[in-house]
């Protein structure tokens, strides 16, 4: 009975070290190589926050930038949540908001680029709320309206000349109120690939990014969904940058790299981290949230990454 006893606290505690380590914020690494490419430039993404926070007014996930020390700063999406009492955006994007808090601060490291996740999508007012994060001094790349899109920014960091395009969720097409779907409501959007309005969406970036292969310069899409990567390769881009997946929930490395992932199901294939397809790489975040669901194995996370001319590194 005593080593039963002993045994079971052993168990308990490892699973209470688990839990706690498990939200402790990292960072991780990756390198891309390109012949477009002439000189080093880092950036960094930050997706799906979802309201969490990190050390008072988000201090340890600012310092943990600042170190790094960025070019560039990509942020892609669900950095609010949705369900709210109320949508003024005075009260659900007031100054006390953990989101409000990390965006005010990120322009003052570097440049900051972003797209809208689903839980913006969701939103009955997401025009204002994006305004409200442009004020902010973050440029979102979205659609304002259909008529007039605005979805891409010709920069240069550096010296580096950068194409870079922004995808909103397609939630953003959809013209019901949302409401909070169930469990067999979700699995069923896993398993619908080809509805009406992701097929819209698709085809709608397909006109807007026609052109993107034949450009010289690097090409970046910032897209919240990691699932659609094969028309993102296939439209040309060098680079794609997403979030959505929260790492697939729990891991087990180096067996399982996600177990459950919206909109790809059990097991998904991009759950998080970086994928090489002959030129195109995607890169995804397994997020920053500690609200969702537990994590195991998948720590929040910042992924930064390291632009590099293709002469100074052999890509495997």
């Amino acid at each position: 009975m005593k080593e039963i006893i002993i045994g079971g606290v052993l168990v308990l505690t490892a699973i209470l070290i688990l839990i706690m380590t498990s939200c402790r914020l990292k960072k991780r690494k990756y390198t891309v190589a390109s012949k477009k490419i002439f000189r080093e430039i880092t950036a960094v993404l930050i997706s799906d926050l979802h309201e969490s926070r990190f050390g008072k007014r988000q201090g340890k996930l600012l310092q943990m930038v600042k170190v790094i020390a960025p070019d560039i700063i990509f942020i892609t999406g669900d950095m609010v949540e949705d369900e709210r009492d109320s949508y003024e955006i005075d009260k659900m994007f007031s100054d006390e908001n953990p989101a409000k808090m990390l965006l005010r601060a990120l322009p003052e490291i570097a440049p900051c680029y972003m797209v809208l996740g689903n839980h913006e999508a969701n939103i009955p007012n997401v025009g204002e709320l994006a305004d409200a994060i442009e004020e902010l001094g973050i440029r979102v790349l979205h659609r304002h309206d259909t008529v007039s899109p605005d979805v891409y920014e010709e920069i240069t960091v550096k010296s580096q000349k950068i194409l870079l395009c922004g995808a909103d969720d397609p939630h953003y097409d959809r013209q019901e109120p949302c409401h909070k779907k169930t469990l067999i409501e979700r699995i069923k959007d896993d398993k619908n690939r080809n509805g009406q309005i992701i097929t819209a969406w698709r085809e709608r970036l397909t006109r807007e990014y026609s052109d993107v292969g034949e450009r010289d310069c690097l090409t970046v899409l910032l897209s919240h969904r990691p699932e659609e990567y094969e028309l993102y390769r296939k439209l040309g881009f060098d680079a794609a940058f997403s979030g959505h997946t929260h790492g697939g929930q729990w891991r087990l490395p180096p067996f399982i790299n996600g177990v459950y992932a919206p909109n790809q199901g059990l097991f998904p294939r991009h759950a998080g981290g970086c994928y090489r397809y002959d030129g195109f790489v995607h890169i995804v975040s397994r997020g920053l949230t500690k609200k969702r669901m537990i994590r195991i194995f998948n720590r929040p996370e910042i992924p930064v990454v390291r632009f590099v001319p293709k002469s100074a590194i052999n890509e495997k």
